[in-house]
């Protein structure tokens, strides 16, 4: 493995831990990690190490984890990495409400990011003059 990968991991899953706790946020409570391009990643085989020990390690303090990203940024960030935990998939800009509902629903039916069908999909919409996300839990 990458020298420090897991240890680095391992300490941002320790510090969500703590976090969490001072929250008062109960244990079983999903934890969704935003994996964005605009952060701090070397390279894929690294950045998967990462995401992987802070996964195991706010599972190992009770919480399920799944993974939030955009399919763009999981491809850049992990060169498409395999993702056996829920997925919940940003989709991006639709003008009308209606069309990105049903960019939504149509995305529940195809692998996302990762060869996993998401969890839950989000779009975004601007109903009046302010951009809002609004996201879809897709049929299980």
């Amino acid at each position: 493995g990458q020298p420090g990968a897991w240890s680095y991991g391992n300490a941002i899953g320790q510090d969500s831990v703590r976090r969490l706790e001072r929250a008062g946020v109960p244990v079983n409570t999903t934890v969704w990690l935003d994996v964005e391009s605009i952060n701090t990643w070397t390279d894929a085989a690294r950045a998967v190490q990462v995401i992987n020990a802070t996964m195991a390690t706010l599972t190992a303090a009770g919480h399920p984890v799944g993974i939030y990203a955009a399919p763009s940024h999981w491809f850049e960030i992990t060169l498409n990495a395999d993702v056996d935990v829920p997925v919940w998939l940003a989709l991006g800009r639709y003008q009308k409400e209606s069309q990105g509902r049903a960019a939504a629903l149509a995305a529940c039916q195809d692998l996302a990011f990762g060869q996993a069908l998401p969890t839950v999909v989000q779009y975004v919409a601007r109903p009046r003059s302010a951009w809002i996300d609004h996201n879809v839990r897709c049929p299980t």
